[in-house]
C-alpha cells in the first residue's frame, strides 16, 4: 500500500489538534481523534444541501427538472 497519499502536512495536523482542543473545551472532556473526524463529517454534511430523495409514492422530487 502506498502511504504517500495518506500523509498530512504539519500545518494540517496543527489545525486538527486545535480543532480537537476546541471540541474538548466545548464538551468539557477528552475526545478521541475518531470523534473529531466524526464532528468534522457531521459539520460538513449539515452545511451541504443534498437533493431530496424520491418519495414512496413514486413521483419525482423535481430536483433534476422532473425527468
Amino acid at each position: 500500500m502506498n502511504t504517500r497519499h495518506l500523509e498530512i502536512s504539519d500545518q494540517t495536523y496543527e489545525n486538527f489538534a486545535k480543532l480537537k482542543k476546541a471540541i474538548e473545551e466545548m464538551a468539557g472532556e477528552a475526545v478521541t481523534e475518531d470523534q473529531v473526524v466524526d464532528f468534522m463529517i457531521r459539520s460538513l454534511m449539515s452545511s451541504v444541501e443534498l437533493p431530496e430523495e424520491e418519495h414512496d409514492h413514486g413521483h419525482c422530487c423535481g430536483c433534476c427538472g422532473g425527468h
